[in-house]
């Protein structure tokens, strides 16, 4: 049996689920640490106000970054693991795709960090620096579809690993230069492009046939994603939302602060993504062969494994890191008082990253949309007033109730659709 045709016959199961989501998990822990290392690297070398110049800058660029996705590799992924005779076909496509979008998103990031950006802190050059990782990820997101469509995403287990490591050594060859603030705001583009040589690489293993873009394919992968990428510029925006807020109130100092508190809640995220994997493929295939009672007692198992595993976690993050922070870097007190919300903001993070990929399993989007809709309403409604007087803090208290929303209504609703399809004939 050739390569080709082995992963055409091989479908999904929930223990390739739980390998896939198993070698997700620890790739991302590996290039985690290394990354965990790297921020606390960046902010041992820069100034807390640089450092937010540079969290400003990424959270402009997220938004335009969208244009570049537009939900299209969750509808690749979601055809894929039905279909897997036109892997190759899918994933041609989606790198045609992708590459237009980026170019598109790119040019317009130059537009506006030359004109809109350019009297910001910093000027424009960080923010087109920062954009500079719209590339790159436009070769990664297609090339990863056949892994995660097949379930072999542990051949891809190095990958993070080699990504953390470039971005760590750039960080520190930078500081040893004094480089600019550009220089570090464009090392995030740097691990991406080893990202995406390293899948590149490793897709030609596992694809017999060579990736030939379809036009048709991708315009119609195109009308689907469009669904999704209102959604995906709606999360994008509420959850970068607190940085314009604070840099046009607060000044980077306090980006700063929302940054590093993110980012120590990343482990957390590390997991979410790791599962959104899985249950996107896995769970497609469940919806395709009608399987809606072996879904619902699926998603049911992981939604008890993560109240009763990582709620507590977080409670124990939430007193022990503050203090860590409080002792290491007392001027990043603002960060350790966020933290406290983020930490229990995370666990329903996770919990709406698999609500989402089990409704788009589903072909649910319009679902995930009135959430969103719903949920920016909601941050801005708490982060607008808080934000003046707390900070950081009231971003993060914005963050949390806006995730609690959203994870008991969409983990709510995924219970309800399942319950009525398996009720129908």
């Amino acid at each position: 049996m050739t390569a080709q045709s082995a992963i055409e016959a091989a479908n999904p199961t929930a223990k390739g689920a739980a390998r896939n989501s198993a070698s997700v998990f620890f790739a991302q822990v590996l290039g985690g640490l290394v990354s965990f290392g790297t921020m606390l690297v960046t902010l041992q070398i820069l100034k807390r106000t640089d450092y937010g110049i540079i969290a400003a800058a990424v959270a402009f660029v997220e938004p335009i970054r969208t244009l570049a996705t537009l939900g299209v590799d969750a509808v690749g992924v979601r055809r894929a693991a039905i279909d897997r005779t036109q892997i190759g076909r899918i994933t041609g496509s989606l790198l045609l795709l992708r590459l237009t979008l980026a170019c598109i998103a790119l040019a317009v990031a130059a537009v506006f960090a030359f004109t809109w950006r350019a009297s910001a802190t910093g000027g424009g050059w960080p923010t087109m620096a920062a954009a500079l990782v719209i590339l790159p990820a436009a070769l990664t997101g297609p090339f990863q579809v056949p892994f995660q469509a097949t379930q072999q995403m542990r051949r891809l287990v190095v990958l993070p690993l080699i990504a953390a490591v470039v971005q760590l050594a750039a960080t520190l060859t930078a500081g040893w230069l004094h480089a600019p603030i550009a220089l570090f705001a464009c090392i995030p583009a740097m691990g991406e492009v080893a990202n995406a040589i390293v899948t590149r690489t490793l897709a030609r293993r596992i694809l017999a046939e060579p990736l030939v873009g379809d036009w048709k394919l991708a315009r119609e992968l195109f009308r689907q994603g469009l669904s999704f990428a209102y959604v995906t510029l709606v999360v994008v925006i509420y959850t970068r939302g607190g940085y314009y807020i604070l840099e046009s109130q607060q000044g980077t100092g306090a980006v700063a602060d929302l940054a590093a508190a993110s980012g120590l809640v990343s482990p957390i995220l590390v997991l979410g993504s790791a599962l959104f994997v899985s249950f996107t493929t896995y769970c497609s295939y469940l919806v395709s062969a009608g399987k809606f009672a072996e879904f619902s007692a699926y998603f049911a198992s992981f939604v008890r494994r993560v109240l009763l595993i990582l709620i507590p976690v977080a409670f124990v993050a939430m007193l022990v890191v503050p203090l860590v922070i409080d002792a290491w870097k007392p001027q990043y007190h603002g960060a350790a008082r966020a933290f406290r919300y983020l930490a229990f903001g995370a666990v329903w993070m996770l919990l709406c990253q698999v609500s989402s990929a089990c409704l788009i399993a589903l072909d649910r989007p319009r679902v995930i949309a009135i959430m969103a809709t719903v949920n920016i309403a909601v941050f801005f409604a708490i982060a607008i007033p808080l934000a003046p007087s707390l900070q950081a803090e009231g971003i993060a208290i914005a963050t949390f109730a806006m995730e609690l929303v959203n994870a008991i209504g969409q983990v709510s609703i995924v219970f309800a659709l399942l319950r009525r399809l398996q009720k129908s004939p």
